[in-house]
């Protein structure tokens, strides 16, 4: 008799990378699931792999059998970052299959928590300023390119866009509002509004004349105001 020895060869099998969407936030919740199909039904186990802050993060299920799907749940931390997911599968002989994915992290929109006007019971001698306060940005960006727009009477006020309005602007009895949106250099977030201020009456002027500037005693001093 004769005889000879046949060495099966080690299938590689398949993976498929899947995620919960397509558009995600700092903070927001990846799910990177993988599924394995494998022909000698020799799974090991699974991994899944990303990189957010400079150093790889693994996580690894046990697996077994032809098929096997598995899961991992990942917080986005890096803000405008596009970060690299990989899913791995070993099989007990040592074979490899991997497939990525990349995540690109969209910015998220800046706020503030409230706008108002300095002064209370302003005239139109008065020039008044905006404020907004409670700038705050998940992705820790600064404030850059903020506007800002003034109403009289619910209407916008053309050509006024900074955190001043000069008296010229309105008359007694208009009500007026400021309005700050904020802007983080990517993006604008949502406008705030101020309560409305009423421009109240402007204390009157008069000019004092008389007619003797330096008067005797029993002298008749003739004292005349023009409002």
């Amino acid at each position: 008799q004769n005889s000879t020895l046949i060495t099966v060869a080690d299938t590689l099998g398949s993976i498929k990378i899947g995620t919960n969407g397509t558009s995600f936030k700092i903070n927001g919740v990846v799910n990177i699931s993988g599924n394995i199909t494998e022909p000698d039904g020799d799974i090991a186990f699974g991994m899944v792999s990303h990189n957010q802050s400079g150093s790889h993060v693994n996580t690894t299920f046990a697996g077994s059998g032809t098929r096997f799907n598995f899961s991992d749940k990942v917080t986005i931390t890096a803000a405008h970052a596009v970060i690299n997911f990989t899913v791995f599968y070993n099989d007990t002989a040592g074979t490899k299959a991997q497939n990525s994915t990349l995540i690109t992290v969209a910015n998220t929109v800046p706020s503030f928590t409230s706008a108002s006007i300095t002064q209370t019971a302003p005239n139109t001698t008065t020039t008044l300023t905006g404020t907004t306060s409670g700038y705050s940005d998940a992705d820790s960006d600064i404030e850059s390119g903020s506007t800002y727009k003034w109403y009289k009477n619910t209407v916008v006020i053309a050509g006024e866009t900074t955190t001043s309005l000069a008296g010229t602007n309105f008359i007694r009895t208009d009500a007026i509002i400021f309005e700050g949106t904020p802007n983080d250099g990517f993006g604008a977030g949502s406008p705030v509004n101020s309560s409305s201020v009423t421009i109240v009456d402007s204390p009157p002027t008069f000019t004092l004349a008389i007619n003797n500037s330096a008067p005797k005693i029993n002298e008749v001093e003739n004292f005349s105001a023009l409002v």
